[in-house]
């Protein structure tokens, strides 16, 4: 019976113990974790500055000085799709293409409204889908695959389902042949 006492007993009391712990050290890890966090997020801006993060007023200067020198001052939003890789088996070897894909849209709003769950993955499925045709192509045929053509290609592809995308960019694209045993 005692043993039984303290097989049930002894859980709660530790269970106990042991949250009542991680909320006394839980404000502290927080805090710490807050101000590394603000640390690695002003060293990043400080190293690359992106448009979309632009202060008002250094944006507002950027498009002055733009439209001085008679440059287009349209900015173009971003949507970043991810890595992916798309494995292509061919006769006597398989290629692996790898690629970092953004999508361009031209108002900042439609990048939010794609960034929902079900737009983002029914974008990034088209894209896969695309770059999957394109395969079947002479685009990505040959020891070098030409980005900017593939990227027509699949913008191409993608305004039918997406009327928004205005263009398609391969932030990093490569390929490799790897034979077959």
């Amino acid at each position: 019976m005692k043993t039984l006492a303290l097989l049930v007993v002894s859980p709660i009391v530790f269970g106990a113990a042991g949250y009542a712990a991680g909320l006394s050290i839980k404000p502290e890890a927080a805090e710490h974790a807050s101000e590394t966090a603000t640390d690695t997020a002003e060293e990043t801006h400080a190293a690359t500055p992106e448009p979309e993060h632009e202060a008002p007023e250094e944006a507002a200067e950027a498009h002055t000085e733009a439209d001085a020198h008679g440059e287009e001052s349209e900015e173009m939003a971003v949507l970043r799709l991810g890595r992916m890789t798309l494995p292509i088996e061919r006769a006597h070897s398989i290629s692996y293409y790898v690629m970092d894909i953004a999508v361009a849209f031209g108002a900042p709003d439609l990048v939010e409204e794609y960034r929902a769950d079900s737009g983002f993955t029914a974008l990034r499925d088209a894209s896969l889908s695309a770059i999957h045709r394109a395969s079947e192509t002479r685009l990505m045929h040959g020891a070098a695959v030409d980005s900017d053509q593939l990227a027509a290609f699949v913008a191409e592809e993608l305004s039918q389902s997406f009327p928004d995308v205005e263009d398609v960019l391969f932030l990093s694209l490569y390929k490799q042949d790897v034979p077959r045993t």
